[in-house]
């Protein structure tokens, strides 16, 4: 008897090639009169598909990359911080539930798109699409 291709869990499928992520994102944009209008704040649930084989940070590049695609051009570039949260853990096999809780603690689910606040993530993803951040700088906390 030949195992099934795709393993259907109540919210995850998990493929030979793929998997799947479900996440809550917080996008959170920069506020003045130089900018066009819009929101403070804004969430979304997305369902993100990576490759089987997708190292740590692979899975954080796609799934924010992912998420700034869901966004307005003017929202992308007034976007000054990502959170997110990552549902259904437990139904995730061991390799892929170690491999999704390495590279969520390893950014603690949060990007940030000043100048200043910037890891290796933001300024990858900003080389791809110059749009993403253009119209903020520096954090003034």
């Amino acid at each position: 008897m030949a195992l099934p291709k795709t393993k259907q869990k109540k919210n995850i499928t998990i493929s030979k090639t793929e998997f799947n992520t479900i996440s809550e994102f917080i996008f959170t944009f920069e506020q003045s009169e130089n900018h066009l209008v819009c929101p403070v704040q804004k969430t979304s649930r997305l369902n993100v598909k990576h490759s089987i084989d997708a190292s740590e940070k692979d899975i954080i590049k796609n799934m924010v990359r992912t998420a700034i695609n869901s966004l307005t051009k003017e929202e992308q570039m007034n976007l000054v911080k990502i959170s997110s949260c990552s549902f259904y853990f437990s139904e995730y096999p061991k390799d892929i539930k170690s491999k999704l809780q390495t590279a969520f603690n390893w950014f603690d689910s949060k990007w940030y798109f000043h100048i200043d606040q910037r890891t290796e993530i933001e300024n990858e993803i900003i080389k791809e699409n110059p749009v993403i951040a253009r119209n903020i700088y520096r954090f003034i906390g």
